[in-house]
């Protein structure tokens, strides 16, 4: 098992930063906390649903990646300024 699992696992200097941040789609997150046991993120806090402080936010869309709910998106940033 372990052999067929390396080759997906990427380092923090392989990771594609996205030119933004990540936010929480409150109607579909479930506070599952999947999201809060990434290692390397301090943007997540939990209330009632995740909560993504986008000042944090570094762009590495793991959080995208693990959410099973699908609840989390990537907000562009000069979308967002306009």
């Amino acid at each position: 098992m372990r052999d067929l699992l390396l080759p997906e696992i990427k380092s923090a200097a392989e990771l594609t930063l996205w030119g933004g941040y990540a936010q929480v789609e409150p109607a579909k997150c479930s506070a599952c906390g999947e999201c809060i046991d990434i290692g390397h993120c301090d943007a997540i806090t939990m209330a009632d649903v995740a909560v993504i402080d986008s000042k944090l936010c570094k762009g590495c869309s793991t959080c995208i990646d693990i959410c099973p709910k699908q609840a989390i998106h990537m907000v562009d940033e000069a979308v967002a300024a306009r």
